[in-house]
């Protein structure tokens, strides 16, 4: 497995890119302490030059902890001069975000963004101005605030030149799904079958956040969301092997038999959705 082919490297022949690969496998399998051990243990060995990446996954494993203690050390650490430059990164600044959003410390998330935004409006890099918008996207909805979250959507999709990837639409709709915006949400899957051109391979949690929010909405809707079922799943058996939420029938299943309004909560709209 990882851990042991990461073990069996000799010392001198592992580098940064190396370890960085193994902290995102720790992430990526909910091992954040072994994440964030890694990161100190990094950090310690004067040889290794550290990056962006491994400040990413630290950050994020520090939110997904609830450690506010460690996110704070993180960036204490970005803000020492010599680390300036990563500091500036767009993908560490939205994994601040995260972080303070996972911690509940929203004032704090959104103040980063508001201090980086019109500095980074016309950056170069525009996946991670991209990034940036859904961090803090993903913040106002779990402060409740999904309103908020959907004016920054309308913002960054007239963006000229940036290009809507799946994890933004799919924190779009999740706001929809919370705020009760169903028409919204049909709107916004209007927008990704379009990008899609109407074919059948949207990605699954696209279809798993508007499900949600169409059987959160009860009635009607219900019929909706079966239909979605069968126009985008049914026919195509080998999306159900690339979802990473509960399959979609037995969310489509439970929302009925329960004839529940209120539906089941389904977040997809993590660091690793739509990857």
């Amino acid at each position: 497995n990882a851990i042991n082919v990461f073990n069996d490297i000799p010392e001198n022949e592992k580098n940064i890119e190396i370890i960085g690969a193994m902290m995102k496998a720790y992430y990526d399998n909910e091992e954040y302490n072994k994440s964030l051990n890694l990161f100190y243990e990094t950090k310690k060995t004067t040889k290794y030059c550290m990056n962006d990446y491994l400040y990413v996954f630290a950050l994020w494993s520090a939110g997904d902890l609830v450690s506010l203690h460690q996110g704070s050390l993180i960036i204490d650490d970005l803000n020492k001069s010599e680390n300036s430059d990563i500091l500036n990164n767009l993908y560490v600044q939205s994994a601040i975000i995260t972080m303070y959003a996972k911690c509940n410390k929203f004032k704090e998330a959104i103040n980063v963004f508001n201090n980086n935004i019109n500095k980074y409006k016309n950056n170069y890099d525009k996946d991670g101005l991209l990034q940036l918008y859904c961090a803090i996207m993903e913040c106002y909805t779990k402060k409740g605030d999904c309103k908020q979250a959907l004016l920054l959507f309308d913002d960054i999709k007239n963006h000229k030149n940036i290009q809507l990837d799946d994890r933004i639409y799919c924190i779009a709709i999740n706001a929809c799904c919370h705020s009760g915006l169903v028409n919204d949400a049909l709107s916004i899957f209007d927008d990704v079958k379009g990008k899609y051109n109407n074919n059948k391979r949207i990605n699954p949690q696209i279809i798993t956040a508007l499900i949600d929010c169409l059987g959160r909405k009860g009635g009607d809707y219900l019929d909706k969301a079966e239909n979605l079922y069968k126009i985008y799943l049914e026919t195509n058996i080998n999306l159900h092997y690339k979802m990473k939420t509960p399959s979609l029938l037995s969310l489509l299943l439970s929302l009925i038999s329960d004839n529940n309004p209120c539906g089941t909560d389904i977040c997809c709209c993590n660091n690793n959705c739509c990857s």
